[in-house]
C-alpha cells in the first residue's frame, strides 16, 4: 500500500496525520507492506518512522532517475546507497 504524497505533505496537520496513521496501522494488521511517497524533509521522515512506516521515497533520499540507472547501480554493488527510512 502506498501513502500518497498529499498525506505526507500535510503530515503535521491532525486530520492528515490521523488518516496516515490509520492507513499504516491497517496495513500492518493485514501484514501488507506500506510505503510513503513524496518524503522531502527530515521531519516527515521522523513522523513516519514514529508511526511504524519503514519504507519511503522522495527527494529527501534522491531525485528521480531512470530504471536503467538503478539496475546499473545494483549490478555495481550499490545497495548501500539505497536507503530505507530507518537507515
Amino acid at each position: 500500500m502506498k501513502i500518497d504524497k498529499s498525506f505526507v505533505d500535510e503530515i503535521e496537520k491532525p486530520k492528515h496525520h490521523s488518516m496516515m496513521k490509520a492507513i499504516i496501522d491497517l496495513c500492518l494488521t493485514l501484514n501488507l507492506n506500506v510505503i510513503a511517497e513524496g518524503i522531502e524533509t527530515p521531519r516527515q521522515r521522523a513522523i513516519l518512522l514514529q508511526n511504524n512506516c519503514r519504507l519511503g521515497q522522495g527527494y529527501l533520499f534522491s531525485k528521480p532517475f531512470p530504471g536503467e540507472i538503478l539496475e546499473a547501480l545494483l549490478q555495481q554493488g550499490g545497495e548501500n546507497q539505497l536507503k530505507s527510512l530507518s537507515s
